[in-house]
């Protein structure tokens, strides 16, 4: 221990970026023999102390950002990489409670980094749903949803949306997360409402237009919601539910007199005179 701290020391005092990197290494390995050789408190504090080196080696490394952006990430973890991954595994059952979502967290952006999509869905899945009251939950549910929709995983990351916006927890003091969950929840409705009517028959009009006003009743005040309006009634219409259509139409004047889609409105409700 004696030597680790000593190690510590030294990297902390190294000024030079070239030479930073290979200081913090040192630092975390020494800190990793540490621990093999103490138990107890001793052997928990050397854990900590080498996932906490590991982090600034990794972080006081030069990236080669040109590189980086040119060409996908490898999916082959750096050596630095993967002794920071086995740093904190060996941690881990040692952390106290509170540690334990960060300590995931950092683990996982590792195979982030590297689109390992793979390790990151299953394991921000478990902060979200284990942690939601932790300072990384929201993060772990925007890179959750970003992997999943990378993956073209639609189906399961709409899921998540529904699941996420029924968490209390999750979305206390977060109104950023909450936005982001309304619109992908908007999105995601209203794709299944353009299936709906894709089909082009009275079933897949009635639901269309139940899909639209579904949105309404889950999201009081979406965005486009003139648009979303206009559409929810012209599928109604289509499907020769006329009052409710004409409702619809009126609804939208009401609520956005100076839409853009207000003359096509007006011209569906001039339209439906006489009809019902």
């Amino acid at each position: 221990m004696v030597a680790a701290e000593a190690a510590w020391r030294t990297a902390e005092a190294t000024q030079d970026p070239a030479d930073a990197p290979a200081a913090w290494e040192a630092a975390a390995m020494a800190f990793g023999r540490a621990a093999e050789a103490t138990t107890g408190p001793d052997q928990a504090e050397a854990r900590y102390a080498a996932v906490l080196a590991w982090r600034n080696a990794l972080n006081v490394a030069p990236r080669a950002r040109a590189a980086i952006d040119a060409a996908p990430p490898s999916p082959t973890l750096t050596p630095r990489e993967a002794a920071m991954v086995d740093a904190i595994d060996a941690y881990l059952p040692l952390a106290r409670a509170d540690e334990v979502a960060d300590l995931m967290f950092v683990r996982t952006m590792v195979f982030h980094r590297h689109a390992r999509h793979a390790d990151v869905i299953p394991a921000m899945a478990a902060i979200v749903t284990g942690h939601a009251d932790a300072d990384v939950a929201e993060y772990a549910a925007n890179v959750l949803l970003d992997a999943l929709n990378l993956q073209a995983r639609y189906d399961e990351m709409l899921a998540w949306v529904v699941r996420m916006r029924a968490d209390r927890t999750l979305l206390a003091g977060r109104p950023d997360l909450a936005r982001t969950l309304d619109a992908l929840h908007v999105q995601g409705l209203r794709k299944q409402a353009e299936v709906a009517e894709a089909s082009n028959d009275a079933a897949g009009f009635a639901r269309c237009a139940a899909i639209y006003q579904q949105i309404f009743h889950d999201v009081p005040r979406p965005d486009r919601a003139d648009e979303l309006l206009y559409n929810g009634a012209l599928c109604a219409e289509r499907g020769g539910a006329i009052a409710d259509s004409r409702a619809r139409y009126q609804r939208l004047l009401k609520r956005f007199p100076r839409s853009p889609l207000a003359a096509a409105t007006r011209a569906r409700l001039k339209a439906l005179r006489g009809r019902r």
